[in-house]
């Protein structure tokens, strides 16, 4: 049961399905489009998961990075102003989305969470990166619904370099940047850094996810979260395991179901 596996858990919604980069649309994963996301959110999606990246004036867009092909003229050498690319169709035809127009879609969704992928590890870049954000923010007046943002934190220090920046009310440790590779004794060092630092959610690859760590992580009250699982009896056979949560591209949530 929730109460059991943790005391107070994060007010996030409490379908188990995350939308992973938006979510697909139509053959097409990874695009953190305006498209995924309506389509998504109307097959009941209520978490979000996207991937930021800097553009070449210092802004925060949705991309998960600047390979070439999935829009036109940009790559790592081209990188374009966040005017340009916002005028730049996704595979020609999506619409690009900036941290701004997320907010925008926080404000017009109140039942909606977005999960933060910014990618950055060093915390130059964090730092950047989410200074970015914060000020593009505090300028429009939207602050406030920084409350249903949950950053991906790639270590746990993490955590004090994006407090240093702005205090968020929810935090989720991913291990897929880290030397985790389904170490019993690993995992439990890292529950133990969350727990000390109230974080209650860790992420990692569902292929390393063993059953076994759920009541290794329920002491600390800590849930875990599995990527990218795309088979709806797959997901649930994780969350029948004690799983608390899957990223899918494309899992209809009318098909999963937290025991």
């Amino acid at each position: 049961g929730r109460a059991a596996l943790t005391p107070t858990p994060a007010a996030y919604p409490n379908a188990p399905l995350v939308a992973h980069a938006m979510g697909q649309i139509d053959d097409r994963t990874g695009t953190n489009s305006l498209e995924a996301f309506q389509a998504n959110y109307a097959k009941g999606y209520r978490l979000f998961e996207c991937d930021l990246a800097m553009t070449s004036d210092g802004r925060v867009v949705l991309r998960h990075d600047w390979s070439a092909g999935v829009q036109e003229g940009v790559d790592p050498e081209h990188i374009p102003t966040a005017e340009a690319f916002q005028q730049i169709p996704i595979y020609g035809q999506y619409t690009p989305l900036t941290f701004l127009d997320l907010l925008g879609l926080l404000a017009l969704y109140p039942e909606v969470y977005f999960i933060l992928d910014g990618k950055d590890t060093d915390a130059e870049s964090v730092t950047a990166q989410y200074t970015a954000m914060v000020e593009e923010a505090e300028a429009w007046g939207m602050l406030h619904l920084f409350d249903r943002l949950i950053v991906q934190l790639y270590a746990p220090e993490m955590q004090d370099t994006v407090e240093a920046v702005h205090h968020f009310d929810h935090y989720m440790l991913t291990l897929y940047q880290t030397p985790f590779y389904g170490e019993a004794d690993l995992l439990a060092q890292y529950a133990a850094a969350c727990e000390e630092r109230g974080i209650q959610d860790i992420v990692m690859w569902h292929f390393l996810y063993s059953a076994d760590f759920v009541s290794l992580l329920e002491d600390s009250g800590i849930r875990v979260w599995l990527h990218t699982v795309n088979d709806a009896s797959q997901a649930n056979r994780y969350l029948s395991e004690g799983a608390w949560g899957i990223y899918s591209d494309r899992i209809d949530p009318a098909e999963v179901n937290r025991i």
